[in-house]
């Protein structure tokens, strides 16, 4: 099969057509798909010409958790942090790093050392930030018993 014109000089997958190329304004209107055209008709060809080049799949910049801090620095990514808080600086957000001994699981090991703190204002067993280890933080930590820590959570 041969392109009825060659595309102009820019990487294939974006397939933008020359403005001299007999496939430009040479579609046909579909209401609600192809509606949106620039010239007299929609151009043959993934791309109309002189738009901006539509972009599909991942979002580059998300924020998951919608807590203002974009997934690429976010250290716990499905679970809305924005202090960002690390007391132990293992780069898992207290929130979603109940892995006390930082041996890679929660488990009833760091069970133990969370309950020596339960009732203090220990840093890193207290997950939710509230200034004290309590039943809130119990919850947390009974949610990710048995998974890695990080940057996923789960409440």
């Amino acid at each position: 099969m041969r392109w009825p014109c060659p595309p102009a000089p820019v990487p294939f997958q974006y397939l933008t057509l020359n403005a001299n190329c007999n496939a430009v304004d040479a579609g046909i209107e579909l209401k609600n798909i192809n509606d949106s055209y620039t010239g007299n008709a929609p151009d043959l060809g993934a791309h109309e010409l002189n738009t901006q080049l539509q972009l599909y799949g991942p979002i580059q910049g998300a924020d998951t958790d919608g807590d203002g801090i974009l997934d690429s620095n976010d250290n716990c990514t499905l679970v809305a942090n924005v202090d960002q808080k690390d007391t132990d600086g293992d780069g898992f957000g207290n929130l979603c790093d109940a892995d006390l001994d930082n041996n890679g699981t929660v488990s009833f090991n760091d069970l133990n050392i969370f309950r020596t703190h339960f009732g203090t204002s220990n840093a890193d067993a207290d997950f939710d930030s509230s200034g004290s280890v309590s039943f809130g933080d119990l919850e947390i930590f009974r949610n990710l018993f048995g998974l890695p820590p990080g940057p996923a959570g789960r409440l």
